[in-house]
């Protein structure tokens, strides 16, 4: 899975490759305003959780603090609200 954080939405992508071309899916559109916290495991295990309105999305990647910053600043200046950041080793 791959995603793409722009100022306004988060997109969830599905990559697969047919006869040797890769081809990009939008699975899942997000809106800032909907992201509702993000959850960082404070393990150096690499899990992000980002929680929205209606669903979670939980993946790993080694640049889960860089990715939380982006969301957390694009977030801000889209709606003008902080969006909580939670370091917790169970996600509830």
């Amino acid at each position: 899975r791959d995603f793409v954080i722009t100022n306004r939405a988060i997109y969830f992508v599905a990559r697969k490759k047919k006869a040797g071309t890769v081809f990009y899916k939008v699975n899942k559109r997000t809106e800032l305003s909907q992201v509702t916290q993000i959850s960082l495991s404070p393990l150096c295990d690499d899990y992000i959780v980002i929680h929205c309105s209606d669903f979670d999305q939980a993946f790993t990647d080694p640049n889960k603090t860089e990715i939380a910053t982006k969301i957390l600043n694009y977030a801000k200046a889209a709606t003008g609200r902080d969006v909580p950041l939670q370091f917790q080793g169970m996600v509830t």
